[in-house]
């Protein structure tokens, strides 16, 4: 299953967060759902506006990514407190919203193999058809 933030928004992400990565000449990590992107971006201006000093930022971030079981992963370092906790906030919210368009959805089963994902009631429905087509058929008796 494909639904990852396409390259434009991608590199929009790491243009916003550029001074704050690790090192910014390297590549930057952000791995996430299409549905997630408002969600990442709102979070990283948060971030920014809260640093102590943008001409010398503190913050540094390492990786924003979807992890297993359909939540935000953000690792970052010499985070104030407020930054920590609207980090925690957003992994939270991240379990509510749809991977596929960013509307409220809830964790659910999208395969046999038992990957998870938050889905909207929309998606969820085009995933569980797209399952029963890739399920084997009844064996004759």
């Amino acid at each position: 299953m494909s639904y990852s933030t396409d390259e434009l928004a991608r590199e929009l992400l790491e243009e916003k967060a550029y001074p704050y990565w690790v090192d910014p000449h390297l590549y930057h990590y952000i791995d996430i759902p299409r549905g997630w992107f408002r969600l990442v971006s709102d979070l990283i201006d948060v971030l920014v506006n809260l640093d102590r000093d943008p001409l010398d930022p503190r913050m540094r971030l390492l990786h924003i990514k979807e992890m297993p079981g359909g939540y935000l992963s953000v690792s970052a370092d010499h985070l104030n407190a407020d930054q920590a906790e609207l980090i925690r906030a957003a992994c939270d919210l991240s379990s509510t919203i749809c991977v596929h368009c960013g509307k409220p959805g809830d964790l659910s089963r999208v395969s046999a193999e038992d990957e998870l994902a938050v889905l909207c009631p929309d998606h969820l429905a085009l995933a569980i058809m797209a399952a029963a087509r890739r399920l084997p058929a009844p064996a004759a008796s």
